[in-house]
């Protein structure tokens, strides 16, 4: 559910409950969530490791450590629940994970740890990392989750070097695709850290980090490749990678020290599943990634609060996990609202600090593999039961059972199913319970290829909430779920009609082939608008589709004088004339226009920080003999601010407020004299 994410009259209400009032707290506490990506149990310095983790073994030292911390065994579903609270078989999402060609992601009705926090009057809301629960369609975006502010990839298995993924960059700012390159695992250190100096120190926020390290594709820096020379081969460059990691986590806790701000930061380290038995170690644990089994579902894990009691470096045995974090910061941060999903968590905060909790059922269920068999477990105190079963869709009859008792059998070495009938009968039972969550609409597994959406998606940025626009009057329409586009006749779009509303464009850039063949780059942008440049000639057409309503129509383009810049001797585009920073087109009266003069020389000013909160500097690097102009226009090409400074105005820095704006992409456009310098600001909003 998406709700009013901040309610600051509300909030000075309640600070008198708050969970700072009861621990002596002058304010509630930073709060972050760091998330490996397929670590396995033994893979770190507190559960017996040669993999050098200084910094998430402090977290366990100064903090506590779990040894019966539950996921799911696989990235989505884990990450679902850690969101929401809930086991993801409520909402269709504990199956199997999204691959990037999956139309499937995170539903509107669910309510996320961020939108909670926000609500509790968590102004700053960070991400840094990567997502995996939907990107294709806006709504599934961090970003539409609660989050103000977003870096990183939406999918998993990105090259760590460049951030493809099957023939796209994924890295992302807000939501607009990044330029900035680097080592994917210190990509995410960069952000988080610069997420944090972004905050005022008397303001609390909320930041998870979700570190893509150290799932495949097995990829690490020299440098820490060779701290390992007792390893070879995909296992060596594993443990550089856990060690690149951990690196980040020091440079995150070293952040939130020199602020002063550690010890009254929540952190928990977890991972999203066990590790890969391949390269990975899950010590005594039996099992993988992707099993049901202890090593797939029973994670590593520590958290450090010393504010708020959690300290001393205890063992915490009680048995809590992803779906415990939403309620857990619910008192946490203080939070008094409402959640009108049922939860299947429960506030674990008195466990974390070494109380003894009361017995409790933990569910888990998978069904990705082609084989179409379901593997289902139920754990308590004393048992477990693993009860692999064929799916609904199965015709071909399976059936196994295992049961194990776990209080004393932790390696799940023997199976008592036989010896212990009424248990394994009990265990059922309550495992169908669980399973009548299941919706009828479920994510499709993952190798039921047949049902992926279609080809890849550019930057894998999502283009629209729905996959086909009708051209109105040509009885064309455009599907926009590939890459290279052609008009359609109408009568081959699908029986449901028209798609829904196009909403939520990024700066994006797809290729069309128009009726004449001559090949048109389009540019989507947030104004709802594509548009298009196209070769000369008196066959050329060149036109742009505004999606602006229900129906659609081709509109001509009208550059400066009716002309269109584009050379077709030397065959390259000039995109409406802009310069190559900004990949934007605004709209004036359905005329695209703009005029290009002889630029600013870069050295001449600095301009900062882009993206902007509130404010935007331009420092000026050398005197300038003339009057300024500076303008800040919408995509649409409406005249925001205008700035007009007469030559003995002209200080070392002018500042730009932008508070008044909403979050989003302008145009800011410097003129001084017959010189004009367009560069593209990004606008943050953390209210």
């Amino acid at each position: 559910m998406k709700r009013t994410l901040y309610f600051p009259h509300i909030i000075s209400c309640i600070l008198p409950l708050t969970v700072g009032s009861v621990y002596g707290i002058e304010k509630k506490p930073n709060i972050v969530l760091i998330l490996a990506d397929d670590l396995g149990f033994g893979d770190v310095g507190f559960t017996g490791s040669d993999i050098k983790t200084p910094n998430i073994d402090r977290i366990a030292a100064e903090g506590v450590k779990f040894t019966q911390f539950y996921a799911c065994p696989m990235s989505s579903p884990s990450r679902a629940e850690l969101m929401t609270g809930r086991y993801p078989i409520r909402f269709g999402m504990m199956r199997s994970v999204i691959p990037p060609e999956r139309e499937y992601g995170l539903p509107d009705e669910e309510f996320t740890v961020a939108e909670m926090l926000g609500e509790a009057g968590y102004k700053y809301r960070g991400m840094a990392g990567k997502w995996h629960l939907g990107h294709r369609q806006h709504q599934w975006l961090p970003t539409q989750n609660g989050f103000n502010f977003y870096e990183g990839c939406y999918n998993g298995d990105c090259d760590y070097f460049t951030q493809d993924r099957d023939g796209e960059r994924d890295w992302h700012e807000n939501e607009v695709p990044s330029t900035k390159v680097g080592y994917t695992t210190d990509l995410i250190g960069d952000a988080s850290v610069g997420f944090i100096n972004s905050v005022p120190t008397d303001e609390q926020f909320f930041l998870y980090v979700p570190f893509t390290a150290p799932h495949s594709p097995y990829q690490a820096k020299d440098e820490d490749i060779a701290k390992y020379p007792n390893r070879s081969g995909n296992k060596q460059i594993y443990a550089a990678m856990v060690d690149c990691m951990d690196q980040n986590i020091g440079r995150i806790l070293k952040c939130l020290e020199d602020r002063g701000q550690l010890d009254n930061t929540f952190i928990l380290f977890s991972s999203d599943n066990g590790g890969i038995l391949k390269v990975s170690s899950n010590g005594d644990l039996r099992g993988e990634k992707l099993t049901p089994y202890q090593g797939g579902i029973n994670v590593v894990a520590a958290a450090r609060w010393p504010n708020g009691k959690i300290s001393g470096g205890k063992t915490i045995t009680q048995r809590i996990g992803n779906i415990d974090v939403l309620p857990t910061l619910m008192e946490i941060g203080s939070f008094t609202g409402t959640v009108s999903n049922e939860l299947d968590g429960i506030n674990v905060l008195k466990a974390m600090q070494g109380e003894t909790m009361p017995d409790r059922k933990w569910f888990t269920y998978l069904d990705q593999g082609n084989n179409k068999n379901e593997a289902l477990a139920m754990n308590t105190d004393q048992w477990k039961l693993i009860w692999t079963r064929n799916a609904p869709d199965n015709n071909v009859s399976f059936e196994k059972v295992e049961l194990y008792k776990i209080s004393s059998d932790k390696a799940e070495a023997s199976n008592v199913s036989a010896q212990n009938t009424v248990v394994v009968a009990q265990l059922k039972q309550d495992i169908e319970k669980f399973y009548a969550f299941k919706l009828p609409n479920q994510i499709p597994r993952y190798s039921e290829h047949e049902l992926l959406t279609g080809p890849n998606i550019y930057d894998w940025q999502p283009i629209t909430s729905g996959r086909r626009i009708k051209v109105k009057s040509t009885g064309m329409y455009i599907d926009i779920d590939t890459k290279s586009l052609a008009l359609k006749p109408l009568g081959s779009r699908p029986a449901n009609g028209l798609l829904k509303m196009i909403e939520g464009l990024s700066a994006d850039v797809v290729y069309i082939r128009a009726s004449n063949n001559v090949n048109l780059k389009y540019i989507l942008n947030s104004t709802n608008a594509i548009a298009a440049t196209g070769g000369e000639g008196e066959n050329a057409q060149f036109e742009y589709i505004d999606l602006g309503n229900n129906e659609f129509s081709l509109k001509p383009i009208l550059m400066p004088n009716n002309r269109v810049r584009y050379n077709a001797t030397q065959g390259n585009f000039d995109p409406m004339g802009l310069p190559d920073n900004v990949n934007t087109v605004f709209v004036w009266e359905d005329i695209i226009s703009t005029s290009i003069h002889e630029s600013f020389n870069s050295n001449e000013f600095e301009i900062y920080p882009i993206p902007a909160n509130d404010k935007v500097f331009i420092k000026w690097k050398s005197g300038m003999q003339s009057n300024v102009k500076i303008y800040v226009y919408s995509l649409l090409g409406v005249e925001m601010k205008t700035i007009m400074l007469e030559s003995t105005q002209l200080n070392e820095s002018e500042q730009i407020d932008l508070s008044d704006l909403k979050a989003g992409i302008y145009l800011l456009v410097i003129e001084n004299g017959k010189n004009t310098r367009f560069i593209k600001l990004i606008k943050n909003n953390y209210s």
